[in-house]
């Protein structure tokens, strides 16, 4: 087995692969050829997506993924101790090709490596990649059902902590849970503004938002794990309702949430992003 620095090297070597793909070959044929055969994507606008052939569709229906250029820049690359699962997390440039000028966005990456060494790209969120209405080709389920139980199975650990922590939220508020749960060199990539680092910052962010008021509910649908039982993800829906003048807005959005085993045995998320659905 490579050593956690030479699985942390294979891993930012595919991330960049990945992001040099979308540059020269376009998104949907680069996710083609790096994305596994359950992976999850999670596309603003859009339901959950789950199935190699259901993202390539979704990415290929498109249109300004066909002629913006994209690259991201891995932030954050992270291995688990067996160095058979990974994340990497960054900030994503986007160039419209009728303009000279470029937006920024964010992503998180989580990464399932085969026994001869591959990775294989299991989930991906972005927050900032597009800014049209998503078109959903008809082949595309409309709306995500899970085929499995995210609380049974190896990644069980980690969605018990996520419920565990959604549950927090309920009762105490989203930047109470947020600060709670939060590991301590943890990330928050929000849709808009800057990327948030630590407990304390990611709690003083979320009480200068709309986040603050609202009331939070999510839930995982899908668990998984490293064999090592230290780095895992959790993949998810929520409803954000957010108390305004003209009454409340049940905001809808989904999310992709890596959690890391502490020295103390409890479970914390490392980086979280979501988007609507």
């Amino acid at each position: 087995m490579n050593s956690p620095k030479a699985a942390r090297e294979s891993l930012l070597k595919a991330d960049r692969a990945l992001s040099s793909d979308v540059a020269q070959k376009g998104m949907t044929a680069a996710f083609e050829a790096a994305a596994a055969q359950d992976a999850f994507f999670l596309y603003d606008g859009a339901p959950i997506i789950a199935g190699h052939d259901n993202v390539v569709a979704l990415l290929a229906a498109q249109p300004e993924l066909k002629v913006n250029r994209m690259q991201w820049l891995p932030l954050v690359v992270t291995v688990s101790a067996d160095g058979m699962v990974g994340a990497t997390w960054g900030a994503v440039i986007v160039r419209p090709s009728q303009s000279d000028s470029a937006r920024f966005g964010k992503y998180i990456s989580t990464w399932r490596r085969s026994p001869n060494g591959e990775w294989k790209l299991a989930a991906f969120v972005e927050m900032g990649l597009s800014d049209q209405k998503v078109v959903i080709p008809d082949s595309v389920p409309k709306s995500f059902i899970s085929s499995k139980d995210p609380s049974s199975g190896m990644g069980a650990p980690f969605a018990k902590a996520d419920l565990e922590f959604s549950r927090m939220a309920r009762a105490k508020g989203a930047p109470t849970a947020f600060g709670a749960f939060a590991a301590p060199n943890a990330t928050t990539l929000p849709g808009t503004g800057e990327i948030v680092i630590g407990p304390a910052a990611i709690h003083a962010r979320m009480l200068e938002s709309p986040a603050a008021k609202a009331k939070w509910a999510w839930h995982p649908v899908y668990s998984e794990s490293s064999a090592s039982g230290d780095l895992g993800f959790t993949v998810g829906e929520a409803v954000i309702a957010i108390p305004g003048a003209n009454g409340v807005t049940n905001f809808k959005s989904k999310y992709l949430t890596v959690w890391r085993r502490q020295p103390d045995g409890s479970i914390r998320f490392i980086v979280d992003g979501g988007n609507g659905r």
